[in-house]
């Protein structure tokens, strides 16, 4: 579910992009290029966002939420 609202939002981003730059540079070739570059460095600012969780206290709160599921 998150997956598809993040392509939905890239696609959103992706098309705003190519219209402000078709209007600023006059073609579309170009701007297409240009929004594919800015769209691919959000998302590789987000990988380094994500990159500094800690894989070990995300799985802490797993165990702990289901180990508690499951006493009574």
């Amino acid at each position: 579910m998150v997956q598809m609202l993040a392509i939905g939002l890239g696609v959103t981003v992706g098309g705003g992009l190519v219209t402000l730059f078709t209007a600023r540079i006059g073609e579309a070739g170009p701007a297409f290029r240009l929004a594919v570059v800015v769209v691919s460095m959000i998302t590789l600012l987000s990988a380094l966002v994500f990159r500094r969780l800690d894989v070990g206290e995300l799985g802490k709160g797993r165990r702990a939420a289901s180990v508690s599921a499951r006493t009574p």
